[in-house]
């Protein structure tokens, strides 16, 4: 059928040249849609219709509704594609020079013409134009299929290449049933398909991971017609003229589909917009449906208001919990492996819990284990924050637990409480009602305040350890600006990187945002308490742990101190707090000769955990340097003499000769 259809079409074309020779018959024939061949033509394509025989230019006639006058230019641009040697002497012969849409024209009439409405087909916004043929320069410019529609007629291929490199097709058979876990994310897939359905584009947000592609890939199977999911990346790479192309070809691809169209917003420049709100305008009028997706929720830009808006908000701990108990179905866990327990401790997205586990999967195998462990898991959930947090917030590797913090007793078991309302913040919150409780969401907000050196950011780490979380130290004297605003830009930034990690955000030195509010003198005193006041909503808003770290604990106005969950005070050590201190900064290889005294230095020097660590460690360096086997307490007071003039502090003469050293006789390294 297919090759009489093609045959019927060149006998149709070579018919029609053959008039333009005939002067007489010309007037009296009239137009190509009264001969004979042309509804041969006609009937045999009405034929394949009904027969469902696909057939490329039935189907383009069909599909860019072409009028008759348009269904003739398309099946003589084929024909001169098909047999351009054949075409060519034809129209030699009827005297014209080449295929152009004065000589379509010309053809379809019989006689040499121009028609103005005829040849609007052919210029931007008719049926032809950039769709089936490039806009021609003028009436009687040369005129070719374009090559996408060659591909398509001529070559069979149903599907364009280049599209992949604009972004990705989804299918109705690429949808797998219960892909959407837990039922999560099911009321807005109502909303997105109701709107879709009805013709009207979409805003799809939320953040990476929570199911915006699983929602298009559902979309196409429910209703049988594929989405192309372009990046909007991809075509800002070309220069504007370029980009407008490329954007109509991705609107014509997905016409010959008869697709939806949805394309992924990067960023906020204008020229991002722009090439949005033109999306939008073709494909509300040539298309079945239109979404733009975006992760987080950036402000809408003007250009598209008028799309309907559907966020995809995080799950909570109790839709956390469902998703991780149905996808840890899916894999060999072992009773370790509590997903109420992983979702208080790990704040993620249903593709965060997948990626988790299929890491963990891999560690197992990798491990040669039967069953995934809890470890895999907490080291699957690896950080992604690292390179937008550079030079605002750096990743500590927690090496410490609680064997090693050197505390009283009240504060250790302050820590372990902390630690604790993160393990079972789903039973309490969830199981046992306190969410409807809960004002502020149920993060942690933490205060640790003592003097510099008291085991604060060690402590910090301890929990890290304890909960499988990693930590990151934000140094506030870097995020706090001078800017008018630029203070909640960084702030804003590294809660949401901290979410994406699952992190314990260690803010140091808070000292520089937080102070006393007696009064205020000026705007930048009012601004000071704003950007305090911001940084507390951001911590009270956090899924996670937020560390507060302050010298200075008086400081801290009353009423920003009623706001956090936990207040942890670090005392300056003892003199039996240092001696255990100095004890665990020794590690068990270091040779330490027997003068050294840690009795004698522990009640002698009031010093810090970390000027003890110091110390020991530059006494260990001075050993070295002097060939010596053993650190002697001649180092150790040398280097300690060096930790305290870092503060202004010497050694007492009364201190060495107590130890029985000279003061400066040179008998001691450690002699000042």
């Amino acid at each position: 059928m297919r090759d009489r259809y093609a045959q019927r079409m060149m006998e149709m074309g070579e018919h029609v040249c053959s008039r333009l020779g005939k002067k007489t018959a010309e007037r009296q024939t009239g137009p190509v849609s009264s001969l004979p061949c042309w509804k041969a033509w006609r009937q045999a394509g009405e034929q394949m219709v009904q027969e469902e025989e696909p057939e490329p230019v039935e189907y383009l006639i069909r599909l860019y509704g072409l009028g008759e006058f348009e269904q003739f230019c398309l099946a003589m641009l084929v024909w001169a594609e098909a047999d351009p040697g054949g075409v060519r002497g034809a129209l030699q012969e009827a005297g014209l020079d080449g295929m152009s849409p004065g000589t379509l024209m010309s053809l379809w009439e019989g006689r040499l013409c121009f028609h103005r409405e005829r040849y609007a087909s052919f210029l931007s916004g008719g049926p032809l134009a950039g769709w089936v043929v490039q806009e021609p320069a003028g009436p009687w410019e040369p005129l070719r299929l374009d090559g996408r529609i060659h591909r398509l007629v001529l070559g069979g291929r149903w599907l364009d290449p280049e599209m992949e490199e604009m972004g990705q097709w989804f299918w109705p058979d690429q949808y797998r049933e219960g892909e959407m876990k837990a039922g999560f994310g099911e009321n807005e897939y109502r909303r997105f398909c109701g709107f879709m359905g009805s013709g009207r584009g979409c805003l799809l947000m939320g953040p990476e991971g929570i199911g915006k592609r699983t929602q298009l890939r559902r979309f196409a199977r429910d209703h049988q017609r594929p989405v192309f999911c372009g990046e909007a990346r991809a075509l800002l790479l070309e220069n504007p003229e370029r980009r407008r192309e490329r954007l109509k070809q991705a609107v014509r691809e997905c016409r010959i589909q008869q697709a939806a169209l949805c394309l992924y917003r990067c960023g906020d420049s204008e020229e991002e917009q722009e090439l949005l709100r033109q999306g939008y305008r073709l494909a509300a009028r040539y298309l079945p449906g239109f979404a733009v997706i975006q992760a987080g929720e950036e402000p809408v830009p003007e250009e598209l208001e008028e799309l309907v808006q559907i966020a995809i908000a995080p799950p909570n701990l109790r839709q956390q919990a469902d998703l991780w108990k149905e996808m840890a179905g899916e894999y060999c866990c072992g009773p370790d492996v509590k997903p109420e327990e992983l979702a208080g401790i790990m704040t993620m997205t249903p593709g965060q819990i997948r990626r988790t586990l299929e890491r963990g999967d891999l560690l197992r195998r990798q491990e040669g284990l039967d069953r995934i462990e809890e470890r895999h898991l907490r080291e699957s959930a690896g950080g992604m924050a690292d390179g937008r947090l550079q030079g605002k917030a750096i990743r500590v590797e927690p090496r410490y637990g609680f064997e090693d913090l050197i505390l009283p007793e009240k504060q250790k078991s302050q820590l372990r409480a902390v630690c604790s309302q993160v393990k079972n913040r789903y039973r309490v919150y969830e199981e046992w009602g306190f969410s409807s409780r809960r004002a502020y969401g149920t993060g942690l907000s933490i205060v640790f305040s003592g003097p510099p050196g008291t085991g604060k950011t060690m402590a910090a780490q301890v929990m890290a350890r304890e909960l499988g979380l990693e930590l990151y130290k934000v140094d506030l004297a870097a995020v706090v600006s001078k800017y008018v605003g630029e203070t909640e830009k960084n702030l804003n930034l590294i809660f949401e990187e901290g979410k994406k990690s699952r992190a314990i955000l260690f803010f140091d030195e808070a000292d520089v945002l937080f102070s006393k509010r007696t009064e205020v003198k000026d705007s930048h005193d009012k601004y000071n308490n704003m950007e305090a006041a911001f940084l507390l909503q951001k911590m009270e808003e956090y899924t996670g742990a937020a560390v507060l770290a302050t010298n200075y604990l008086q400081n801290i106005d009353e009423a920003f101190k009623r706001r956090f969950t936990y207040i942890v005070e670090f005392p300056f050590p003892d003199a039996d707090s240092r001696r255990l201190l100095w004890e665990s900064a020794a590690p068990q290889q270091l040779p330490l000769d027997r003068d050294v005294d840690f009795d004698f230095l522990a009640e002698t020097f009031d010093i810090s955990g970390s000027q003890i660590k110091n110390s020991l460690l530059g006494a260990a360096f001075l050993a070295a340097d002097e060939g010596q086997k053993q650190v002697r307490m001649g180092h150790v007071l040398k280097a300690l003499e060096q930790e305290l003039y870092k503060s202004g502090r010497k050694i007492s003469r009364e201190a060495l000769e107590a130890y029985g050293l000279a003061h400066g006789n040179g008998k001691s390294e450690g002699s000042a």
